[in-house]
């Protein structure tokens, strides 16, 4: 399996980003620190391109929202291209779709040179688990439905981190 590739481009306005091949937990990191860090100010839009995305797991969709709620927060539209009918099935089962604008036509062009932000550095295994957790509360708290669905991750994840701070 594996990981895919986030690529990123600045434009003048804002920021392009491309996700290629399979979005799992392994390539959150980025996207939540990227998601944590923009401001309105700087930025006026994102696109988020799915052409080349072949699947997600839950921990990059609940990422995906996290990044949704920070845009949100600082009054920033963040636009998904290309996303085939079984990624947009996805968004919508797990009531994030609302987070985002669609586009189904667009294409990036941008004139900067594309940056792959998951080859920068391998989270550990602690920032990984951070991740998921973090990922799991959003989507809980982005839909109640999803409460069912992911309490006993989030339940596993808690312990999994609580173990490993205490044999450090």
């Amino acid at each position: 399996m594996n990981k895919a590739n986030i690529m990123i481009a600045r434009d003048k306005d804002g920021y392009n980003i491309k996700v290629e091949g399979r979005a799992t937990f392994e390539c959150c990191s980025p996207i939540k620190n990227f998601a944590s860090n923009i401001v309105s100010d700087v930025v006026q839009k994102i696109t988020i391109d799915l052409k080349r995305c072949t699947w997600m797991d839950s921990t990059f969709m609940g990422t995906l929202a996290i990044f949704g709620l920070h845009a949100k927060k600082a009054n920033i539209p963040i636009t998904i291209l290309n996303a085939d009918k079984k990624i947009i099935k996805l968004l919508k089962e797990l009531g994030i779709y609302k987070l985002f604008i669609f586009d189904a036509e667009t294409h990036i062009s941008t004139h900067n040179p594309w940056e792959n932000i998951t080859s920068q550095s391998y989270p550990n295994k602690q920032n990984i688990a951070e991740t998921v957790l973090e990922a799991h509360e959003t989507l809980m708290s982005v839909d109640k439905k999803n409460v069912s669905k992911f309490k006993k991750v989030v339940e596993l994840v808690k312990k999994d981190i609580k173990t490993n701070n205490n044999s450090h």
